[in-house]
C-alpha cells in the first residue's frame, strides 16, 4: 500500500507536485511550473535533500525517484507500523537570484516493500 500524503494545489488545475514513498523508496513528480504559471522551472535548477538531482526528466515533469538511505531523507517511526519520511525540494533559479526550500513528507505502513507508479 503506498500513501499520498503531499499533494498541492495548482491555479492551473494540475498538480504541481506529489510525492509516493513506500518503506523501501521516496518519489517526488515536480511540474516544470510548479511556482506558478509564469515561471518555467528547469530540471536543473531542482534537487532534493543533500543534492540528489531528477533521475527522470520529461518535458512536462520531473521525477526524483531514489531509496529512503539516499538523499538525506529524514524517517520517524510514528506508530508500531507507519514511518514518515522526509525532505526537501530545493530551487535555486539559475537566471535569477530566487530561492526556494519546499519541504516534503509522506508517510508509509513498514510492511509496504515496493513503491507502485500510478
Amino acid at each position: 500500500m503506498v500513501l499520498l500524503v503531499s499533494v498541492f494545489s495548482a491555479c492551473s488545475g494540475q498538480n504541481p507536485m506529489t510525492v509516493l514513498c513506500s518503506i523501501d523508496w521516496f518519489m517526488v513528480t515536480v511540474h516544470p511550473f510548479m511556482l506558478n504559471n509564469d515561471i518555467y522551472i528547469h530540471f536543473h535548477e531542482l534537487h532534493l535533500g543533500l543534492c540528489c538531482l531528477a533521475n527522470h526528466v520529461q518535458p512536462h515533469m520531473y521525477q526524483f525517484i531514489y531509496y529512503v538511505t539516499e538523499c538525506g531523507i529524514r524517517v520517524k517511526a510514528v506508530s508500531q507500523n507507519m514511518v514518515i519520511y522526509s525532505t526537501e525540494i530545493h530551487y535555486a533559479s539559475k537566471g535569477t537570484s530566487s530561492k526556494y526550500v519546499i519541504p516534503v513528507s509522506c508517510s508509509a505502513p513498514q510492511d509496504s516493500p515496493w513503491l507502485t507508479t500510478p
